[in-house]
């Protein structure tokens, strides 16, 4: 299985917990009209990584993860490869290393139920606080969005 990533982040502190070992994949859905990284938006930029690999580089950095660390997959829109970072979270927790998703929500839903079975914590970026602004400067439906948050009340 593999994965196209646009970058990593080795001890990361900004993108959940402890100091994390940040995985940002390529190719997002949205435009966001003040995008920090339009260089993810490409479907065929960055490069494809086989899950062994991503995982070698994980587990390299474990020690630093200490009580509260771990793993944040970022983007992009992680559910966009949602079979990958199941399949990656899913390895994480057999290792007892935390999960964490940074999601706009607005990836495949139907996948995302995968995914939340392995996520121990989910931060998702509402953009906006109105479906006219979302549409506006995402172009993308805000109730995707408030239909991926109800997911993860189960």
């Amino acid at each position: 299985m593999y994965g196209r990533i646009h970058s990593f982040q080795s001890l990361g502190t900004v993108d959940g917990p402890g100091v994390r070992f940040v995985v940002f994949l390529q190719v997002c859905n949205l435009r966001c009209a003040y995008c920090h990284n339009p260089d993810t938006w490409s479907l065929t930029a960055g490069a494809k990584f086989s899950l062994q690999t991503v995982l070698e580089r994980i587990r390299r950095f474990k020690p630093y993860f200490g009580e509260c660390g771990g793993v944040t997959v970022s983007g992009g829109e992680p559910l966009l490869q949602w079979e990958f970072v199941a399949e990656l979270f899913k390895n994480l927790q057999e290792e007892r290393i935390h999960t964490a998703l940074d999601t706009s929500g607005t990836g495949n839903l139907k996948g995302a139920n995968e995914v939340l079975k392995y996520t121990d914590l989910v931060l998702c970026d509402l953009k906006f606080s109105t479906a006219e602004e979302y549409n506006c400067y995402c172009r993308a439906d805000m109730n995707k969005v408030l239909s991926f948050i109800k997911l993860t009340e189960k």
